[in-house]
């Protein structure tokens, strides 16, 4: 059993997939936005009036410490934004902060990606 800073249920009840998510940005113009470099900042251009930070944190599952970057508030629409290969949660750092005043994100690194653990390939299925 794994304790979890957010509720897992009430987050897998409420994902909305990547596909609708860009659905989303294309119809509010997010895209078009520039955020800086920097995680937390609001993104550039935002008139948001609150700036969620992203929040750098990590759970253990089933043995293994699994990182994950969350941002905005918990009772927003929550986006699940999972990264592809070769990549990690890092390359949404620049999104995060642009959605954070509208969703609830949750972006987790993979096991072996990015800064979840690592186990090794006879000892786990990738």
């Amino acid at each position: 059993m794994f304790h979890s800073p957010f509720n897992l249920r009430s987050v897998v009840a409420r994902v909305v997939f990547i596909p609708i998510s860009l659905a989303l940005l294309a119809m509010t113009g997010a895209c078009s936005q520039q955020a800086p470099d920097v995680e937390g900042t609001g993104g550039a251009g935002t008139s948001a009036s609150i700036t969620y930070p992203t929040l750098h944190k990590t759970i253990t599952i089933d043995g293994l410490d699994i990182f994950y970057r969350e941002a905005g508030p918990q009772n927003a629409p929550t986006i699940l934004l999972l990264h592809g290969f070769p990549t990690s949660s890092h390359m949404f750092r620049n999104l995060i902060p642009q959605l954070s005043d509208r969703f609830h994100l949750v972006a987790p690194d993979y096991p072996g990606y990015g800064n979840s653990a690592m186990p090794k390939v006879d000892a786990f299925d990738y």
